[in-house]
């Protein structure tokens, strides 16, 4: 009984190590490697002439911009709290429970956030002077997004500031500068 149970377990080993050599040598040295690529497009140098992505966000209910697929550019990030909510510029505003702060493009100065839902841009100045800080943030949002600033008016947005950082305009949608009925904003 024991020397079937052996001559099995032999047999066994044999088949096994034969599947393996076979299987090596049906791969061949001539196949190349698989290499895992990422599909996440970056955003070209400045003087680059890579095209980018384009993508399609619905503004207005009607209205359709063609833009940069900011998404998915390796800077935007999802918001794990919120789905459907991603952040373009700055942080959440949380830490997750292993540690992790999630933020896009580095800046303290604001934070902008697009929510997928209703295609809304939330922009947040965080610091003074407002005027050069509008400025900042939507420079980076024309440039984001690849869209001229006569389009960036007809977006779904909001452009504010909380109450800690200006009591006076926080509460209002101060609009983008270039934009009909925007704030005019002290520098």
């Amino acid at each position: 009984m024991k020397r079937t149970i052996l001559i099995i377990l032999g047999v066994f080993a044999m088949l096994v190590l034969i599947g393996v050599i076979l299987a090596y040598a049906v791969q061949g040295k001539d196949t190349p490697p698989v290499i895992a690529t990422s599909t996440t497009p970056s955003l070209p140098v400045a003087g680059s002439t890579v095209a980018r992505p384009l993508a399609t966000i619905t503004v207005q209910g009607s209205t359709t911009a063609q833009t940069t697929d900011f998404l998915h550019n390796g800077v935007t990030v999802p918001d794990p709290a919120n789905p459907g909510r991603y952040l373009l510029a700055g942080s959440t505003g949380y830490c997750l429970a292993n540690g992790t702060c999630p933020s896009a493009a580095s800046t303290t100065d604001f934070s902008i956030s697009y929510t997928t839902s209703d295609s809304f841009f939330n922009v947040v100045l965080l610091k003074e002077p407002l005027g050069p800080v509008r400025e900042e943030a939507q420079t980076f949002l024309v440039k984001t997004l690849g869209i001229p600033q006569t389009q960036l008016c007809s977006i779904n947005y909001y452009v504010g500031t909380p109450y800690y950082v200006n009591q006076f305009y926080s509460g209002t949608n101060l609009g983008f500068s270039f934009c009909p009925g925007a704030t005019e904003l002290p520098n």
